[in-house]
């Protein structure tokens, strides 16, 4: 699994818990490890407005470390819904 998308995020925002939050994302935090935990909310979808939103794919489940800022785990990634229409020709027995 690449944990460049969201590591890059991590990067170049010195403030992604404030945009986790803002993003709808739970934050869980482990004072004594100094982790947190990222976890999406159930009832709100993630919405994606450009190019540079994909980090938040990689969100779910995430585990970084807050002192050197590194993501430490990730689950696998969940696939978006797609809407497949299946055409049957007709059949005749």
């Amino acid at each position: 699994m690449d944990s460049s998308h969201l590591q890059s995020f991590i990067d170049s925002n010195k403030n992604y818990i404030s945009i986790f939050k803002e993003n709808n994302f739970k934050i869980i935090k482990n004072s004594k490890l100094n982790l947190i935990l990222v976890k999406n909310y159930y009832d709100k979808p993630l919405s994606f407005t450009n190019d540079n939103d994909y980090w938040k794919m990689y969100c779910r489940g995430a585990i970084i470390d807050t002192t050197t800022n590194k993501v430490v785990c990730l689950l696998k990634l969940k696939l978006m819904k797609l809407s497949i229409i299946m055409i049957q020709p007709n059949i005749n027995l």
